[in-house]
């Protein structure tokens, strides 16, 4: 009964109750990390956001969303030439600038897309994704990819 305690135990209870609340709080806030971890949430980027790349210029647009797992990115990248000529190749995309989800990338990884009878040919590489072939006017493009990130 509240009411038979001294003035210490009652200190003591109150303050062992606050230690069993500030615990209880810090295990559920590191539990909800590995939820978030475990079930991530979807992000998206373009050349209009630039909240996690740079725009490589003003000849291709981009959609870019990813998925952030542990310490491996998947990405599903959309991009288009809005001029009315081909780019000859050598033209970046977008640029990482930010680490949380910038690749872990030892030497270029080469791939490819397809739009129709269309290969365009790319490159990542730890800066950014660079295309390397001729890339048509006004066509769309997209490809998925999956890559470690350089933050641990």
């Amino acid at each position: 009964n509240i009411n038979d305690m001294t003035k210490t135990e009652l200190t003591s209870a109150i303050g062992t109750a606050i230690a069993i609340i500030v615990s209880r709080v810090k295990v559920l806030l590191g539990l909800s990390k590995i939820v978030d971890v475990l079930y991530p949430t979807e992000v998206n980027d373009t050349e209009v956001l630039q909240t996690y790349t740079t725009k490589g210029g003003t000849s291709i647009t981009y959609s870019l969303y990813f998925i952030k797992q542990g310490n491996v990115v998947y990405f599903r990248l959309s991009f288009r030439n809005v001029t009315t000529t081909s780019l000859s190749g050598g033209d970046s995309i977008f640029t990482f600038k930010n680490t949380e989800y910038k690749p872990k990338v030892v030497s270029l990884f080469y791939f490819k897309t397809t739009s129709g009878t269309s290969v365009i040919n790319l490159y990542l590489s730890p800066s950014g994704i660079v295309i390397t072939s001729p890339l048509p006017p006004d066509t769309n493009f997209s490809t998925d990819f999956i890559t470690y990130i350089a933050q641990d």
